[in-house]
């Protein structure tokens, strides 16, 4: 993947999405039913003080793996997008970039389990009004509840 198509991502990966994130990361911590959820991202933020390279990306492209489906599907809303990427791209990434990168799978991984779970009518009711909190518009909430498959929230 060229360079430049990473930089673009990494540019467009602003504080919109950063909110999101913890919006997303607050509403699971609110709602212990998702403990299964909790040991992924409490795996995810251990991974991000990790000092090893190898060790980070290993963990962060398992948890690419398993939830690309799911990111990519929201990347017309959030505008984050899971690609393939050759070694030469990988020595070129920091341990701060790959931290980053595993902070905002933690959003994904909530959003992916607390939507595939029992708690999903409740969780997207408690998300959006976070992300209201936060500032969103009606118009992004609108479109990324039907992404969620259209719940009244």
């Amino acid at each position: 993947m060229e360079e430049t198509n990473y930089h673009w991502q990494k540019e467009q990966c602003d504080e919109r999405l950063l909110d999101a994130v913890e919006a997303a990361i607050e509403t699971v911590e609110k709602m212990h039913s998702l403990s299964f959820t909790l040991e992924r991202i409490h795996r995810a933020r251990d991974a991000t003080r990790l000092t090893d390279k190898k060790q980070m990306w290993d963990i962060l492209q398992e948890f690419y793996a398993k939830y690309r489906t799911f990111i990519n599907g929201l990347s017309p809303v959030l505008g984050y997008y899971v690609y393939d990427v050759d070694a030469e791209f990988y020595q070129k990434v920091t341990l701060e970039e790959i931290a980053r990168q595993l902070h905002i799978v933690i959003g994904y991984i909530c959003l992916h389990d607390a939507l595939a779970g029992k708690v999903k009518e409740t969780f997207i009711r408690t998300y959006m009004n976070a992300l209201k909190r936060k500032g969103f518009n009606e118009d992004f909430i609108k479109q990324l509840k039907s992404r969620f498959g259209g719940i009244n929230a």
